[in-house]
């Protein structure tokens, strides 16, 4: 696969939408181009920026107040004769400002679902491929001085694992996973008869998250950062015991 060929695919490999043929032939091509690489890194760094807070958000409760705030003087301001003519234009302006505001609102949400909701897709398909048979360990202990070294040498950083057997949810062990074009530590506790997934990677400056929560294929999910960490936990137990779950690893 040429480079040009490697552009014209990435932004549709980040999304996922990609068949498998191609995809593999795309992961082959960047294991070998640094130029390629830091191609993929930028639009990574792009996804984390539209994941930011600041980037979800609702309209204000008072935009309507202040656009007539700033609209009515001028037609008051103007001479007497374009005076009688300007306010009747006025609920027009009112209109096209909160239509232009509602748009960017519409445009920044769909960017940043976007932006999220493959990689929700791709974490929640993990999990299920994890129930299966084989596939939840590669290292079985409840110990968490066991189960941090374990990922010492197999990848470059060191995620935070704690026993939260105390508060319900018991360390059975750990992986190794592949997510978002990454290796990633995969922790996980069991609360009763469920199993919880929690991925941790390193972010970068501008990951930011704030307990955002999702639904997909009856499963719940929990996205958080805290110090230079992301989080993404997975289960199909209740959103309060996963939100109390997350609230615990932080």
């Amino acid at each position: 696969m040429s480079c040009q060929e490697c552009s014209d695919f990435l932004d549709a490999y980040l999304d996922n939408e990609l068949d498998a043929a191609t995809a593999i032939r795309i992961r082959q091509h960047l294991q070998e181009c640094r130029e390629c690489q830091e191609a993929l890194k930028s639009r990574q760094a792009l996804q984390a920026l539209l994941r930011r807070e600041e980037l979800h958000f609702e309209l204000p409760p008072g935009i309507r107040d202040k656009v007539m705030r700033s609209l009515v003087p001028a037609a008051v301001e103007t001479p007497s004769r374009r005076a009688r003519i300007v306010p009747q234009f006025v609920p027009l302006a009112i209109a096209a400002a909160l239509a232009l505001a509602a748009l960017a609102w519409f445009n920044l949400g769909a960017l940043f679902q976007r932006a999220t909701v493959p990689l929700v897709a791709e974490i929640t398909s993990n999990h299920i491929r994890s129930l299966l048979a084989g596939h939840l360990l590669d290292v079985t202990s409840s110990d968490q001085h066991t189960v941090k070294p374990w990922f010492a040498g197999r990848i470059q950083y060191s995620p935070p694992v704690k026993d939260l057997s105390a508060e319900g949810f018991k360390l059975a062990g750990a992986r190794l996973e592949y997510i978002n074009h990454q290796d990633v530590a995969a922790l996980v506790y069991q609360y009763n008869k469920h199993i919880i997934n929690l991925y941790v990677w390193p972010g970068t400056e501008k990951d930011k998250s704030a307990g955002s929560t999702f639904s997909r294929d009856g499963y719940n999910v929990v996205n958080w950062e805290r110090d230079g960490m992301i989080f993404w936990a997975v289960s199909d137990v209740e959103p309060d015991k996963l939100k109390k779950f997350s609230e615990a690893m932080m």
